[in-house]
């Protein structure tokens, strides 16, 4: 009976972890790729705003040039999600406001990989409809590009909630096999 009920607790140390796991899926859906491709214009908009140094505030169409343009530069893409009003409370999972914290980081992680990873950052607030999608649940949230052929060949990983930089700079180097 003793080793009955042993082998029951170890054989539930196998299979609630891999339970769990199974809720955790860092890849990004094809959905998400299908609906920009559907979005983007036939020439690259203007960003909205600056957020300093070679980050760029962009709207739909312009995050969909900015996942497109992956296929031809092949310089893996950043997309911080994030926003400017009480939305980043709202979706934040502590219900704290971490998107001012999350665009500093942004900025440095932008100016330190210049050249190298594109940044852009996306306002949830301009284009609600992308939280309800399955791929950005929380804000802040990042999706990590390292390549792009089509909705259905892609290399990208999600992360929901605040990366410091130091953050950022791991999950390159993690992602994108790129050095600082």
């Amino acid at each position: 009976m003793k080793s009955k009920l042993c082998g029951f607790f170890l054989g539930l140390a196998f299979v609630i972890p891999a339970v769990c796991l199974a809720r955790w899926n860092p890849a990004v859906q094809n959905i998400f790729f299908e609906e920009l491709e559907k979005a983007l214009p036939s020439q690259q908009p203007p960003p909205l705003a600056s957020a300093g140094g070679t980050i760029s505030v962009v709207s739909y169409p312009g995050l969909a040039w900015a996942v497109d343009n992956v296929k031809n530069s092949h310089r893996p893409l950043i997309i911080s999600f994030n926003s400017v009003s009480s939305d980043c409370i709202r979706w934040n999972v502590n219900h704290v406001d971490d998107c001012p914290a999350q665009s500093t980081a942004d900025v440095d992680i932008a100016n330190h990989y210049a050249g190298t990873v594109d940044v852009v950052v996306f306002n949830v607030q301009l284009h609600p409809q992308v939280m309800n999608g399955p791929d950005v649940q929380a804000l802040p949230s990042h999706i990590f590009i390292a390549d792009y052929t089509d909705s259905q060949h892609y290399t990208a990983i999600k992360v929901w909630g605040l990366m410091d930089e130091q953050g950022l700079e791991q999950t390159i180097q993690q992602t994108f096999n790129i050095a600082p």
